[in-house]
């Protein structure tokens, strides 16, 4: 198991996972919940630029967002 960020990730694998996470559940909140793979790559662009500090909402921090990936699963 390790570690990626989203935009290292294989796009459509991260989508399908994400996809199969509730909006929320145990106080996980989904952020791209019901987001069709289009809405998802802007999304993915976004954490990019936010983790590089750029494209901030006021009063933000970069920050960076991760998937799971289990390799010998083939997940993202």
């Amino acid at each position: 198991m390790e570690l990626i960020r989203v935009q290292d990730s294989d796009y459509r694998k991260t989508y399908e996972l994400y996809m199969t996470f509730p909006e929320n559940e145990n106080g996980y909140m989904n952020s791209v919940y019901g987001y069709n793979y289009e809405q998802f790559l802007e999304w993915i662009e976004k954490k990019r630029n936010w983790s590089l500090g750029k494209e901030l909402p006021e009063g933000f921090v970069p920050d960076t967002t991760y998937a799971v990936s289990y390799t010998h699963l083939r997940l993202p």
